[in-house]
């Protein structure tokens, strides 16, 4: 089921000791050296720490130096 296997990929990550943050169906982030992008595949908006991305929709800031 889901939540199992929520169970066991966060068990695994955390013990590889890579950080993992959790994002709204159909929110992806990707990041590059200088800025971190959020892309939004959902066919509505999502709101995601504070910033609201239309459907289909891209925001990006600039990571900290």
């Amino acid at each position: 089921d889901e939540e199992a296997l929520q169970r066991i990929l966060t068990e695994a990550t955390t013990r590889a000791g890579i950080t993992t943050t959790a994002m709204p169906e159909g929110l992806r982030q990707r990041d590059t050296q200088t800025h971190r992008f959020y892309f939004n595949y959902n066919p509505d908006p999502v709101v995601f720490n504070g910033m609201e991305l239309p459907a289909g929709g891209v925001a990006w800031q600039a990571l900290p130096d």
